[in-house]
């Protein structure tokens, strides 16, 4: 596998465990879930700029009226944008009495993302152009509910012309040459098949109707689906989707190259690309906010049930040295550490090269990213400094 470094976007999904309703009587907004997004996004807005994205799922929507929707934006503050727009558009259906937020199945209704669950992206587009059709979510839509797919992810796939083909073979036509678009087709030609084979075996039982489509539901194994597609992945990545029955997932590649955290409670289950996000908030401790393992993808069903299943092989880690020194937030625990120890194991070669002459010489950091090195070079420099003068003033003992 190759390592060229290509693009590092952010990554979020909120799925409510709850009804609309409980958000409203609890916290006095049935647009609790919506707004966890966007400050979920908001506090990892340092991993992507060229564009945002955002999706939403509702459950239980009535035949013959949407149920996913999504909102993209490439513009400068495109995160603003995005939510500013969708905030205007509630406020409109608040003035005209169409949502009252009371009674949430107005929100549900009439708004597009009074939805139970939420998926977030935020990109750094070094590859792929920079157009609307290169930002995240990206969207496979059916006139069945389990067949239609969103998705979006933080990821470099190396060998995507191999995938491509493999999809040609199948005999499928594939447009684009993104990565996100080889994936999303990838998992969405496994998808397809798990429903029909699902559908084929209960009708040839006499199951019709709403039957059919509840037991598709139940039956759909987002494990297995990930398996098959994820057979010939060659990267780093971490990717969040949500299937039109009500099911969501993540997944982190088996190198654990691209980073993955989340945190659940009775009332909802969230997952982001950094964990520092995640514990601000939702107000909740470092152990309570667990790292998505390597190799593992995690489904929420469409009931609220959780499985957490290895879909690969473990094999030794190698997280990206550049994701977690550039691009995360260093107020992550685990990421300061990392950082001060990387500018610790600079003072051999610094004290090289000015000839361990400390007295004249001035230190300091850019950019700004390497300032928490710049602090572990410093207190590594002083240990040794300590070091010298208590070893002169022994000898001086002596």
């Amino acid at each position: 596998m190759s390592d060229s470094i290509r693009h590092e976007c952010g990554v979020a999904l909120v799925r409510l465990l709850k009804p609309l309703s409980y958000y409203y009587e609890k916290y006095d907004t049935p647009l609790w879930g919506f707004y966890k997004m966007f400050l979920l996004m908001e506090k990892q807005h340092n991993r992507g700029q060229d564009g945002a994205g955002v999706g939403a799922l509702k459950l239980d929507v009535e035949p013959g009226l949407p149920f996913m929707f999504r909102e993209r934006n490439i513009k400068s503050n495109s995160l603003d944008r995005i939510f500013n727009k969708l905030l205007k558009e509630y406020s409109k259906l608040l003035q005209k009495g169409h949502v009252h937020p009371e009674f949430a199945a107005t929100l549900k209704e009439h708004f597009d993302f009074g939805a139970e669950i939420l998926l977030g992206h935020l990109r750094y587009g070094t590859s792929g152009g920079y157009s609307l059709g290169s930002c995240h979510p990206y969207f496979r839509k059916s006139n069945w509910a389990t067949k239609n797919l969103m998705l979006a992810g933080n990821f470099n796939i190396t060998n995507n012309e191999v995938l491509n083909a493999n999809l040609i073979q199948r005999g499928q036509h594939p447009i684009f040459d993104t990565d996100t678009q080889t994936l999303l087709e990838g998992i969405g030609f496994h998808l397809d098949q798990e429903h029909d084979h699902i559908y084929r075996r209960l009708h040839d039982k006499g199951y019709l109707g709403e039957n059919i489509v509840d037991q598709i539901e139940k039956e759909l194994d987002i494990v297995n689906i990930v398996r098959n597609s994820s057979r010939f992945w060659d990267g780093g990545y971490a990717l969040a989707g949500m299937i039109g029955n009500g099911d969501s997932f993540v997944i982190r590649d088996p190198l654990g190259i691209r980073p993955f955290y989340y945190f659940k409670n009775d009332e909802v289950v969230a997952f982001a690309s950094e964990r520092a996000p995640l514990m601000t908030v939702f107000d909740q401790p470092l152990e309570e906010v667990r790292e998505v393992r390597p190799g593992h993808v995690i489904v929420v069903k469409k009931d609220g049930a959780m499985i957490d299943r290895p879909f690969q092989d473990e094999v030794p880690s190698k997280k990206c040295s550049f994701e977690r020194i550039y691009f995360s937030r260093g107020n992550d625990q685990d990421i300061y550490q990392e950082r001060k120890k990387l500018g610790a194991l600079l003072s051999d070669q610094i004290l090289e090269l000015i000839d361990h002459n400390l007295e004249d010489t001035v230190f300091s950091f850019i950019p700004n990213t390497a300032e928490i090195a710049y602090f572990g070079l410093l207190d590594e420099l002083r240990r040794r400094r300590r070091s010298q003068v208590k070893e002169a003033i022994s000898q001086a003992a002596i």
